[in-house]
C-alpha cells in the first residue's frame, strides 16, 4: 500500500481517473464508481504513435 511507504516521493502512472461515491454500513465500505475521465496515452520517452 502507498500508506506503508516510508515519507519519500511516490509516482503512480494511471490512465483513468474515477468520482465513486462512498459510505459504508459498519461492517463493509463500498464505492460506487460515478464516473470516469480517460487521460491520454502514457509513451515512453522516444516512441512515436502511429495511427
Amino acid at each position: 500500500m502507498l500508506s506503508d511507504l516510508p515519507g519519500e516521493s511516490v509516482t503512480v502512472p494511471v490512465d483513468t481517473l474515477t468520482l465513486v461515491a462512498e459510505w459504508h454500513d459498519r461492517r463493509e465500505i463500498v464505492w460506487e464508481p460515478l464516473a470516469e475521465v480517460r487521460l491520454g496515452c502514457r509513451r515512453s520517452t522516444g516512441q512515436r504513435h502511429r495511427g
